[in-house]
């Protein structure tokens, strides 16, 4: 699983056998493409931003062109809304948007506007260790159990090559 990121968070990339994690927000660059040549699914952060979906259209685009050339196995997993405020009407938009543009792949859980995901931004620390009892905490912990509620549903089995290269269930 690939997490890239919007800029409030590092990249996370989770590939078959390791973590690959990067600072900062996702790119067209070589880092981000090597990370998703290795990677088996992303998960997309967006913000709720003027710019928003624009951002999500060349991530896309990149997605698309990895698959072509070097991993036709990426999967989206999900989109995730960042920074949602639902007292504003751009993040109604947005919502609306992603999830008519996206049914299966929009999260139901959004990141929430929260003082304490900032703060645990400027001091590069986890949420969890910042404020464990912070909405921004829990919005993420739903997240979690989400993912993991996906991830059964799905029951794939996975195919790993043996040290011979045979697949074995």
């Amino acid at each position: 699983m690939c997490l890239a990121s919007d800029g409030d968070f590092v990249t996370l990339f989770l590939t078959e056998h390791f973590p690959l994690i990067t600072p900062g927000t996702p790119s067209t660059g070589i880092l981000t493409q090597c990370a998703l040549i290795a990677a088996h699914q992303v998960i997309a952060p967006i913000d709720v931003g003027f710019f928003s979906l624009e951002g999500l259209r060349q991530l896309l685009e990149t997605i698309n062109q990895v698959r072509e050339h070097f991993n036709p196995e990426l999967e989206i997993a999900g989109i995730l809304l960042t920074k949602f405020d639902s007292r504003t009407k751009l993040s109604e938009q947005v919502e609306e948007v992603l999830r008519r543009g996206f049914p299966e792949k929009a999260f139901r859980t959004v990141i929430k506007v929260n003082v304490e995901l900032i703060r645990a931004q400027i001091e590069k620390k986890s949420i969890f260790a910042v404020d464990p009892d912070s909405s921004g905490a829990k919005d993420y912990e739903s997240l979690i159990n989400e993912i993991l509620q996906r991830e059964q549903s799905t029951k794939v089995i996975p195919i790993r090559r043996s040290a011979r290269g045979n697949r074995q269930a």
